[in-house]
């Protein structure tokens, strides 16, 4: 997640944030879909030809979802710090001084009990009474839920533009 954060700072716009927020529900729904019950990896497991070479295939496949969701969560947070910081200059005077830097800091606070939070969740509730690939589309329905209030914040954004400039 630190490469992430590392890519996505500076760059605060709720386009980025959305596209981060679709690429987190496609990484959702693909785990799922290789996790079910003759998914991806049940099927590279038991292939007969190359048996060898498709089983590591479905564990790379895994393994760079995995790569690419702790890739996204660090830009998605980086992202949202920006349009947070960005927001939040023009009321504290144009200065980023102490005020601005508590609040961004609370965003990344936040951040992190959010983690804990989902992480209790999961594996508490939701791995042991739904299993890991259902986990992962209830999960990917968060992120469409959360998608889809970022693409309707965007729009009332481009909306408001478009009457400010005319």
């Amino acid at each position: 997640t630190a490469l992430g954060g590392f890519w996505g700072r500076g760059c605060g716009s709720i386009g980025r944030l959305l596209l981060a927020e679709l690429v987190l529900l496609f990484c959702c729904l693909a785990l799922g879909l290789a996790l079910l019950p003759g998914g991806l990896l049940e099927m590279a497991q038991e292939s007969t030809f190359g048996s060898n070479l498709a089983a590591s295939a479905g564990k790379a496949a895994l393994l760079l979802l995995n790569v690419l969701l702790g890739l996204t969560v660090g830009y998605e947070v980086a992202v949202s710090a920006a349009i947070f910081s960005a927001r939040l200059e023009p009321a504290v005077g144009g200065v980023c001084a102490k005020d601005s830097t508590a609040y961004i800091g609370a965003v990344y606070a936040l951040d992190y009990c959010g983690g804990a939070l989902g992480a209790f969740v999961l594996g508490i509730a939701l791995i042991p009474f739904l299993g890991v690939a259902e986990s992962c589309f209830v999960l990917g329905a968060i992120k469409a839920v959360s998608g889809l209030m970022v693409w309707a914040r965007f729009q009332r954004g481009a909306q408001a533009a478009s009457t400010g400039s005319g």
